[in-house]
């Protein structure tokens, strides 16, 4: 986890002073250890949130956003943008323990932005009084293979990327065609995932 102020990364030519390859683990699950992760920009999609009274964000790990095999998200990068409420804290918490213990809990300030991986478990804390503003986006990476991968693979590792988009929107019948070809077209995937 990267704390900064939001003016230290007014532009993405800024973030890789706050985030280095302690970040990363070396090999990610469900992925055979033949590739490396270069920082690559911000995600295009930013997403600005607003928390009234009462609300919250229950807890969960972020998910990973793929423009394909070759390129993901690997870290959550959050901006508050205002601090006049009261509740609200980030948490971040032990998934291991019911309830959920907390291991971290920040206090948001104006300006601040929060780095970390989406494989962190954690929370919004709900709302007491005021608004709460958040803008919130993804650290981009590039795949590079440290082994070649042939034509086969690299087709199907991109009907997967489909295959998972599909299924972020609950559309599961291309989801399924998508899983079915890939694995069709290079079956060491299927055992890969231990499907």
């Amino acid at each position: 986890v990267t704390i900064c102020k939001l003016m230290h990364v007014h532009t993405f030519n800024h973030i890789p002073y706050f985030v280095n390859e302690d970040f990363l683990p070396k090999q990610w699950p469900g992925h055979k250890n033949t590739s490396h992760w270069e920082l690559m920009n911000l995600n295009d999609h930013l997403r600005i949130c607003r928390y009234e009274p009462g609300q919250f964000f229950a807890p969960h790990f972020d998910g990973i956003f793929k423009k394909s095999y070759m390129e993901q998200s690997q870290l959550t990068i959050m901006a508050y943008l205002n601090d006049s409420y009261t509740g609200g804290h980030t948490n971040f918490l032990d998934d291991n323990t019911k309830p959920h213990d907390i291991t971290y809990a920040l206090k948001p300030e104006t300006g601040m932005v929060l780095i970390f991986q989406h494989d962190l478990f954690h929370e919004g804390e709900t709302v007491s009084t005021g608004k709460k503003y958040i803008m919130r986006s993804d650290v981009m990476y590039k795949r590079t293979l440290i082994e070649p991968m042939s034509t086969k693979e690299h087709e199907a590792r991109e009907l997967l990327a489909q295959a998972e988009q599909f299924e972020d929107q609950s559309n599961y019948d291309e989801a399924s065609k998508c899983y079915r070809k890939a694995y069709k077209l290079w079956p060491e995937l299927e055992k890969e995932f231990g499907k």
